[in-house]
Parts: C-alpha cells; structure tokens; sequence
C-alpha cells in the first residue's frame, strides 16, 4: 500500500507541472534526464506512477549520458543501471556517449571547468535528441538543494542579477518540476519505495566548486545563519524580475549604440554607449563578446579597462584571452575582435599558449624555448639574463601544450590527490610572476593533465608529476 508521504509527493508533483504549464491530458513526447542518482532516478519514477495514475496519454522517454570523464567501471555501471531500470518500468532508454577525451578538450579550449564543460556537451547532446525524437518537454531533475548551491555559487563568483535569478523553472523545451523539493524528501521517496541509486564518487571531491560550497560553506550557513535559504531564495526571486526588465532596457540600447557584427567583429558608438545605464553597458558588452567569441570566458577585468578609457579621445587598444578591444578616433567606435594568435598580453604580463608539435625551438614574448626528446621524456632549456634554465617531463611526447596558468588548473601531487595550480604557485610566492611560469599540458591522454610547473624558469621551484601515464 502507498504510503501518505509518496502520495503527497507525487501530488506536489502534479501541481508543480501544472504551474509550468504542462497539461498532461495532451497526447504528447516528453523525457526525464537521468543521471543515475537519486534525484533524477525520483524524477523518472514519480513521473512515470503519475502519469500512470492520471491515465495520461504522454509518451515518456528517458536520456542518459555518459561523459567518459571518470573511470570506465563507474560511467559503465552508471550508464547501465539507468537502462535496466527503465527497462523494468517499460520506458526506452536512449544513451548517448560522449567520445572519451572530450570534456577535457572543450575545457581547455573555453578556459571552463570541468563541470561547465561537460555540461555545455551534456545539453548539446539533450538539444540533439530533443530534435530527433520531436521531444515537447525534457524534465530534468534540479532541487531546492541545487537552486541554493547555485546561487551561493554564482554569488561568491561574482554574478549579476542573471546569475543570481538561478536556476530557471523553464528554458526552452526544458522544464525542471523537482525545484521546490528538498534533497532529503526526494531520498526519502525512493527509501519509501525501496528504490536504488546510484553516487557519483565525484559529488564528495571538495576540490571542485560546488561540492566545496555543499560540503563545507552550506552547512555554516546552516548552523549559523537563521533562515539562510528563505532569504536566498526571495533574493532570487527579486533577481529574475530585475534580470527580466534589463533584459527590456538592453534590447532597446543595441538600436541606440548603433551596434554592428560581421564576421569575427562586433562594433558599436562608443560615445553613445558610454551613455547606457551601468547595468546595461554590461550587457551590451557580452553580448559583443558572445558574439564574437561564443561561450568562451573572458575575464571582467577587460571591461574594466575599456571603460577606464571612457574620457580617452585618442586611439587606444586593449586585449586579453583572445580578445582585442579597439577604439577608432576617426569613427567614434569600438571595435570587439577575435585575436588569432598564440601570444596574448594582458595586464602587461607575459600570458602565452602554445602548441608545439615537433622538437626545436619556439618563442613565448622575449624568450626562446629549445625542446628535444631525452631519456622517455622532453627536456627544456632557455637562457634568461645570461642565465641557463632547464628541466625534464618524463614520459611527455610531442605534441603538449606550453602556456600560462587557467584558474581551474589542477596537478597531480604525490599523494595521488589533485591540487589546484594557482595554490602551488601561492606556496612557491611567486606574487605577481605567477601568470609568467610555465605551465606544460600533455595531449597524450584524455586527461590532458598539467604535467609539469616550470617555476625554476623565474627562480622559483619545479613541480614535476613524475608518473601521470
């Protein structure tokens, strides 16, 4: 016999979709992302009994997608047990795997972490299948928790008002119906129907950003901030409507700066973009920046300086990560372009990529590297002042990445335990060389791994990762 908590749960639930505007009357295709976990395992169950329950002539599916980004026997026995439970309740599985190898190139590529890359390729992979099978609605699972691990999130990153609005209940065809139910109440839902699921090990790794906020900066709020989540939460709320009447004001701005995109430039009046409200020159400016360089981050410190030039009437050029920011005395304008070039200067520093694809010698700003094969490995040497630097990455082979540090960069230590790069480089008080050392990423595997931290380069001590095969 169904107990009350399942029946009410699942009546939560049937109000909660008739709130986004579903009417489950209609004879339509809809599907639940699912993951494997308990939230998304909840969402498909809960889903499927109501849908039952209502006699509704909905055609549910389900998507699971394997991102080949942890071990084999974990992302298998993931993959796997979401097709055996679907097909015990008589729903088809469709999985999708993500070629091994790249999450970890998208990351590198934009500058993201991890999660923001296999999600950008999780939700390429969703709009796919959305596509193919003329999917009116993909549920996927988000809850209360995650709303407030977002927003906590976005707001310790530094969001706007759009970041702050959070997880939305609806975007195109996805639609999220678990948002105003806790992590607890949707475990004890499944424990309710002795149904399992699956951990992701990675859930408890506090190096990454989320996971530090769940673990370690929710439960302070918890114990310490009476009504924490009901006073984030109406800051959402207020943030969407804010976020919804910028959105207005922007749209009638782009007509007002005169704004132009062809090719690979964006440009628009400076003047008159000077005069825009501060929120939404903003906007307009990525806008401009999507625009030429799509879902690619760009630091905030290159607004900052083109609108430092805001009483400059010269001609003034300003770049960074691929961007080159210039104003034009004779036209009035600026110019947004993408840099295609492996050598970059931001903030007068030195900051470089570099592919190298065969042994010899390649140049970063001043410098000269010489690298060659020795030993299983690839040996560096460079004069600097009159002073000769070297090291050696075992087992690296050609072709490997030689550049500057990303934020989200981790090495492997001795421990076996990752550490992120911009720490290591704290420790060796660097100050503000630490975007001049070195930074090698091998390509040999799907990792992509950082393999060696050449701080010897500027005096400072050598990170080696000694086993990485």
């Amino acid at each position: 016999m169904t107990s009350e908590f399942v029946n009410l749960f699942e009546n939560r639930l049937y109000i909660s979709l008739i709130n986004i505007g579903l009417d489950i009357s209609l004879n339509i295709k809809m599907a639940v992302a699912v993951s494997g976990g308990a939230d998304s395992i909840c969402l498909l169950t809960a889903l499927h009994r109501l849908l039952k329950q209502k006699k509704s002539p909905i055609q549910l599916k389900a998507i699971t997608i394997n991102h080949n980004i942890r071990p084999k026997e974990e992302t298998e026995g993931d993959a796997t047990f979401v097709q055996d439970y679907c097909k015990g309740l008589g729903i088809e599985c469709i999985r999708i795997d993500i070629p091994k190898g790249s999450v970890f190139q998208l990351q590198k590529q934009r500058g993201l972490g991890i999660e923001e890359a296999a999600r950008a390729l999780r939700y390429e992979a969703f709009y796919n299948f959305i596509n193919e099978y003329s999917i009116e609605f993909l549920c996927t699972a988000h809850n209360k928790n995650d709303q407030l691990e977002t927003i906590v999130m976005r707001f310790l990153s530094g969001g706007d008002c759009g970041a702050l609005a959070g997880i939305p209940r609806t975007r195109e065809s996805f639609i999220r119906p678990l948002l105003d139910f806790s992590r607890s109440e949707i475990e004890d839902y499944l424990r309710e129907l002795n149904i399992g699921f699956r951990t992701d090990k990675t859930n408890f790794d506090e190096n990454l950003f989320r996971n530090c906020i769940r673990h370690k900066i929710l439960p302070i709020l918890k114990k310490e901030v009476s009504g924490w989540e009901k006073a984030v939460l109406s800051l959402s709320h207020k943030m969407y409507d804010d976020n919804r009447a910028l959105d207005i004001i922007t749209e009638e701005a782009i007509n007002k700066i005169d704004f132009s995109l062809e090719k690979d430039c964006a440009s628009f009046n400076y003047n008159s973009f000077l005069m825009q409200l501060a929120a939404v020159q903003r906007r307009l400016w990525y806008i401009a920046i999507n625009d030429v360089q799509p879902k690619k981050r760009i630091p905030y410190s290159l607004y900052e300086k083109v609108i430092a030039h805001e009483r400059d009437t010269k001609q003034w050029k300003e770049n960074a990560a691929g961007i080159e920011v210039e104003f034009s005395s004779k036209s009035g304008r600026l110019f947004i372009r993408k840099i295609d070039s492996n050598l970059m200067l931001q903030n007068g520093d030195k900051v470089f990529f570099v592919i190298v694809e065969e042994q010899g010698e390649f140049f970063i700003a001043d410098y000269v590297i010489q690298s060659y094969k020795k030993d299983n490995g690839i040996y560096f040497y460079t004069k600097i002042n009159g002073k000769e630097h070297t090291l050696f990455v075992p087992y690296l082979n050609y072709p490997f990445i030689f550049r500057s540090r990303q934020s989200t960069d981790t090495v492997l230590s001795a421990d076996g335990s990752f550490r992120n790069v911009s720490k290591v480089l704290e420790g060796f008080k660097c100050g503000d060389k630490k975007d001049k050392i070195p930074i090698i990423q091998e390509l040999q595997t799907p990792l992509q791994q950082v393999v060696g931290i050449w701080g010897s380069f500027f005096t400072y001590t050598d990170w080696i990762v000694k086993e990485w095969q």
